[in-house]
């Protein structure tokens, strides 16, 4: 139950943060449907189109955040998991460390690899 009542949640706030769809708040509200929700996250980053890159740094910078989100896993999987480690006597702090390590790691060699092949 509680895990269905996380997810539940976050798709209700990705869904009301969406709904809010200025011209004004569109990036701040993109990058937090990101960080909550990682479906919702990689939806909204296929959406993103960056018009100042060129093709091949635009295919780097999808990249890079798709692979950054996916890492992440987003707010909903967090306190899914930190429900868990709570009723086992885990540390959640470690846990969130190791979290945003594995991102930034995520996201610097799927750079490196990039640059690397294209």
């Amino acid at each position: 139950i509680p895990v269905c009542g996380t997810v539940l949640f976050f798709a209700s706030l990705c869904a009301m943060i969406e709904s809010k769809n200025g011209s004004f708040i569109q990036p701040i509200s993109n990058f937090v449907k990101m960080f909550l929700e990682m479906t919702t996250g990689c939806q909204t980053a296929a959406g993103i189109t960056f018009n100042t890159f060129s093709t091949r740094t635009d295919l780097i910078v999808r990249c890079c955040l798709f692979s950054g989100i996916v890492s992440w896993g987003g707010c909903s999987v967090h306190m899914q998991i930190l429900y868990i480690l709570s009723q086992n006597g885990l540390s959640c702090t470690r846990y969130l460390l190791g979290k945003i390590f594995h991102t930034i790691i995520s996201i610097f060699l799927t750079a490196i690899g990039l640059l690397l092949l294209l």
